[in-house]
This record gives structure tokens, C-alpha cells and sequence, in this order.
């Protein structure tokens, strides 16, 4: 069989109305292909969260007054740090059952009629290919609307882009205050009452509007928020397995489960693109905030500051692209980290007037998640210390400590479970954090001291954000071979008589190797293949292909046959067939799925 790349030539994917690849749900996996969740009774999942909290409080009690290790300075500095650091990821998880609490969908509203709706695509430097379907999917929305592309590159590529599909071109003299100067910009030059921003590569679903306008009945909704899917399956943050119709991405756990339990407390997260807004609501706050590089999480603060209601809606209406490899997903969290943590010197949830003491823990949650690098730093090392020095961060491993660590930890694992309906992959959650704690460590740094050098990177949509992958994967690395040699060193102070503390190197040994388990699945992420392409190809193994062509002879007969389609995208596809084709062969191809 001979594997082959066309180019198809009477179909264009993004204005064909029968193939627009990124909303295809039968013959190109989205994520509903993969949504097997079927989240607990409410009562269950609270019964958990309780156990957990109970379980946590317990620990802590303990942990306080009968194991730290104050013999000397060393030990007592090991222990302390320890115990603060798992306090503050108690106190953390603490803050996220609060918000998790009740995760209830509101009911659908009627549509309204008569509304002006104006549509933003902002973009800087995202490719044409790109571009192209974000703003045909947004033109052909079911209400009527005006479509917007606002670019803040001043492309005449773009510009011309944007004529031959039929919407507004917006561009600016100056990129100050990067995005959110970008949108403020529209703002100041349009009409439209409601306002729906995307980003350049999130492509909407045609139903979006009138999906959440129905919310906007009630005159203090200052924005409605949906959910961020993603058609690159196999991102760097993702765990993906096809046979088994497998994945999971740390967003999920975001966007089906804190989201929605933030509607409770009317404290939703703006996310930046994929909702609607007020305008009149944006005018009284001063526009898009312009302090921070998270302009979206700040502006959403000042809305609820002063008194406006917000809502996730969690139905997937949008689809985009996900980090691809390591440099862009650190680029990009760096950015989150540094600008959410950066909020606080301007208007901290905890003093800033007119939120409510669940929208100020709400906040809270939010931006002190991105704080736990230096916490999971200390988790990380202590065995790896123990160790070599054979010093424990605990008076004595006791079997009341055992059982009560063993508590602790199978009720949260639970609660983690059970609270998150369905999302709560405890393995994939740990390799989350063990990619992001350096990244967490930089952006905190950054925000405490480094918080006037901030800039707006525009996240890369094609290729690497960075060239230095050594720099990125450096503290991973670090930690494998400190693991490692850790291990050896306590294998040689047992079998030579040094220690005979087997007990602690048992315990301080399978802490470490789980960690180094860890920080290789990061590794292997972050060390696969670089994707030059323009667009991503989707995989794609239900697509029947017909082709039919002239060989390079004019004379010979038309080349007919069949193939299946290996991936696919608006550009092209991979296919395989069942004859050879000769190369430079032009082919007319017919694509065929789920019998359409």
C-alpha cells in the first residue's frame, strides 16, 4: 500500500458547509467522542469533599504535635518546611472543594430578539490558514451579527482575508497594552450592545449565540463564559489513548467541574475568549483591564466588584488549539502565573470593595493555584535529602502514622474522584504539577519581583515558542538524577552497615521513584517530534477516500480507486491506497464518512 499527501482539489474544508473539519463529529474525533464521564450524585460527591476536609484536619492535628523532628536545626528546618508546605497544599485544596462544592447547570433562557451582537477576532501573528477558519465559523453564527477581525499585526494578508469572506477589518496605529488594547480599541469604534470574543484560532460552533444570549435577560449579566475544547488531541498536557477512547487534559478539570461550581458563588472565571459580554457592563469598569497580562481574569474581577452576575455555561461551542509542546505550554503559563499573581498589587480579592466572601475565595482559589511550585518543590526534595543524609523529616515512622497518612490520603484521592465528575485523574493530575512546578516557581518570582517587566507573549500556534528545549526540561533532568543518586547513595550506607534504617530508605526510596516516574512522563512529552505544519492534522481513520486522475502520461488511462484517510486537515490529508500513485499525479478526491 502506498501512503500519499494531496491536495484536495474541489473541496475548500473551511467554506464547504458539508465538510468544515473542525466541527465534524463522526468522521474526525472532537472531544464528545471522548466524553465518557458520568459525574456522582451530588450527595456523594459532598459526602467525599467532607471526608477529605475531615481527614485533612486530622492529619494536620498530628502532624503538628507529635512528629516533628526537632533535634537539631537541620532536622527541625527539614520538618517545619515539610509540614508548612503540605498546610499550604491542604489549605490550597481547601479553597477547590469550596468551589467544587455544587456544580449545577442553569436552565436554558429564551433567545431574545432585536439585540446587536458584535464579534471580535483579535490576532497578532497567527497564520492565514489559521485565521481563515475561526472567522468563516464565526461569520455563519445563527444570529444576526457583525464579525470583526482585529489586528494588531497590520497585515495586508489579513486584510485581504477578511474582505473575501465578507466581515470588518479593524488594525491599530500602535500594540499598546497588547490584547487587551486590542479589543479596547474595537471598543471605542463599535455599536454592538453584546460583545463575543474569540481567539484567532478558536472555531465556533454556528449555534453560539443564541446558546448564551439568553442569559443576558437579566439587565446585571455582565458576561456568560463557555468552555475551551481542543481538536490537538495529542498536546503536550494531555494524556491520550485512541484504542481505549481516552484523554485527558488538565483543562477539563477546569472548565467541566471549578467553572461550573463557581456558578453557585457567582464568581466565574473569564477565560479570554469563548464569551459574551455587556457592554454597557465593560464601560463602567473602564474597559478591558490594561494592567496585567491576564486581562481577561482582572477584567471579570472588576465586573463582579461592582455587582454585576456572570455564568458558565459548560456546553463546548468553541474548539481550539492547545499548547503543543513544552516551550509554548511554559511560555504560556508563565504568562497566566505571572499576570493572575499580578492582579493581587492592583485589586486584591481580598480588599478591593463590592465582592461577596465566596467571590473573594473564588478569586483566591483562582490566582493562589498558580503559587504551588515552590510547595511541590519541597515534596519533591525531602526524600531525595532523607536520603543522602539520612536524616527524616518526621520524629519516627510509626504505625499511627501510617495509618492516618494512609487516611488522609485515600479520602482525598476519593474526594479528588468523586468531585470531579468524572475528571479527577489523580496520575495525570501529578504529571500536570510535576510539568508545571518550575513554571509556577518563575511566574511567582516574577510576579513578586520582576512585576513592571511584564510583556504579552502571544502564545505560538505553529512550531515552538522557543528553540532552548534543554532550558525547559533542565529542573526535570535535575530531579531524575538527584533521584537516582539519592537511591544509590542510601543502598550503599545500608548494605555497608552506615544505616540500618531499612524501613526509612523503603519509604524514602518509593516517594522518590514515583517522582522520577513522574518527571520521565514529562520528559517523554516534552522530547517528541517538532510539527512544522501550518495546520493540525487530525487523525482520522473512518474517512473513505474515492480519487480519480490523469497519470503524468495524458495518454494512459484515468487513475481510479479508493484509499482511507490516515489524517486530514483544511490544507491536506495523508492517505493510504491501495495501488501506487505516481508521483506529481493530480487527484480529484471524493471524501466519504459515517456514510455522508
Amino acid at each position: 500500500m502506498t501512503r500519499a499527501a494531496c491536495k484536495i482539489v474541489p473541496f475548500d474544508f473551511m467554506t464547504s458547509p458539508k465538510f468544515q473539519i473542525f466541527l465534524i463529529r463522526r468522521e474526525i474525533r472532537t472531544p464528545a467522542y471522548f466524553d465518557r464521564h458520568l459525574p456522582m450524585q451530588k450527595q456523594t460527591r459532598q459526602f467525599f469533599i467532607l471526608l477529605a476536609l475531615f481527614s485533612a484536619a486530622v492529619y494536620l492535628v498530628y502532624r503538628t504535635f507529635f512528629t516533628l523532628n526537632l533535634v537539631t536545626w537541620y532536622s527541625s528546618f527539614v520538618s517545619i518546611s515539610l509540614l508548612a508546605a503540605e498546610m499550604y497544599g491542604i489549605f490550597l485544596m481547601s479553597l477547590y472543594f469550596f468551589q467544587v462544592w455544587d456544580t449545577d447547570e442553569p436552565p436554558q433562557q429564551p433567545i431574545p430578539e432585536g439585540v446587536k451582537v458584535d464579534v471580535y477576532i483579535p490576532t497578532y501573528n497567527e497564520d492565514e490558514h489559521l485565521l481563515r477558519g475561526t472567522i468563516v465559523a464565526a461569520k455563519a453564527m445563527d444570529f444576526p451579527h457583525k464579525t470583526y477581525v482585529l489586528d494588531d499585526g497590520n497585515r495586508e494578508n489579513i486584510k485581504a482575508l477578511a474582505e473575501e469572506i465578507g466581515v470588518d477589518y479593524i488594525a491599530r496605529a500602535d500594540n499598546l497594552h497588547a490584547k487587551a488594547g486590542n479589543l479596547n480599541n474595537a471598543l471605542d469604534i463599535t455599536e454592538g450592545e453584546l460583545i463575543v470574543i474569540f481567539d484567532a484560532d478558536h472555531v465556533a460552533k454556528k449555534n453560539f449565540i443564541t446558546r448564551i444570549i439568553g442569559y443576558f435577560n437579566d439587565p446585571k449579566m455582565a458576561f456568560v463564559q463557555t468552555p475551551h475544547s481542543f481538536y490537538n488531541f495529542d498536546n503536550f498536557q494531555a494524556t491520550l489513548n485512541f484504542k481505549k477512547n481516552e484523554y485527558w487534559e488538565e483543562g477539563q478539570l477546569f472548565y467541566n467541574v471549578v467553572q461550573p461550581g463557581k456558578n453557585r458563588w457567582n464568581g466565574v472565571s473569564f477565560c479570554g475568549s469563548a464569551a459574551m459580554f455587556r457592554r454597557s457592563a465593560l464601560e463602567e469598569v473602564g474597559l478591558i483591564a490594561t494592567e496585567t497580562n491576564t486581562e481577561d481574569m482582572h477584567t471579570g474581577l472588576r465586573l463582579h466588584a461592582a455587582g454585576y452576575n456572570s455564568l458558565f455555561i459548560n456546553e463546548p461551542l468553541i474548539i481550539g488549539q492547545a499548547a503543543t509542546d513544552v516551550t509554548t505550554f511554559n511560555s504560556q503559563r508563565v504568562r497566566w502565573g505571572e499576570g493572575n499573581l499580578s492582579i493581587m498589587a492592583h485589586d486584591n480579592p481580598l480588599t478591593i470593595r463590592g465582592l461577596t466572601l465566596p467571590q473573594r475565595l473564588c478569586y483566591m482559589g483562582s490566582m493562589l493555584s498558580w503559587t504551588t511550585g515552590v510547595p511541590k518543590l519541597v515534596l519533591y526534595v525531602t526524600p531525595i535529602l532523607m536520603l543522602f543524609t539520612g536524616v527524616a523529616p518526621v520524629r519516627k515512622f510509626t504505625s499511627t502514622l501510617g495509618v492516618i497518612t494512609l487516611f488522609y490520603l485515600f479520602s482525598t484521592w476519593g474526594a479528588v474522584k468523586a468531585a470531579g465528575n468524572g475528571y479527577g485523574n489523580i496520575w495525570a493530575i501529578e504529571v500536570t504539577a510535576m510539568a508545571n512546578f518550575w513554571t509556577q516557581i518563575r511566574s511567582t518570582w516574577r510576579a513578586l519581583v520582576k512585576r513592571a517587566q511584564q510583556s504579552f507573549v502571544v502564545t505560538s500556534k505553529r512550531g515552538r515558542q522557543s528553540n532552548s528545549l534543554i532550558k525547559q526540561i533542565m529542573p526535570h533532568i535535575l530531579l531524575i538524577v538527584a533521584s537516582l543518586a539519592a537511591v544509590f547513595w542510601a543502598l550503599i550506607r545500608y548494605f555497608y552497615g552506615f544505616t540500618h534504617d531499612l524501613l526509612g530508605l523503603s519509604i524514602g526510596s518509593g516517594l522518590v521513584l514515583v517522582h522520577v516516574l513522574l518527571a520521565f512522563d514529562v520528559l517523554r512529552r516534552s522530547l517528541k517530534g517538532r510539527d512544522f505544519r501550518f495546520s493540525y492534522r487530525h487523525p482520522s481513520d473512518t474517512v473513505h477516500v474515492h480519487y480519480r486522475g490523469l497519470n503524468i502520461l495524458d495518454t494512459e488511462e484515468p487513475l481510479v480507486g479508493q484509499a482511507a484517510a490516515v489524517d486530514i486537515n483544511e490544507c491536506g490529508l495523508g492517505l493510504t491506497a491501495f495501488e501506487k500513485i505516481p508521483s506529481g499525479t493530480k487527484l480529484d478526491l471524493l471524501l466519504q464518512g459515517g456514510g455522508n
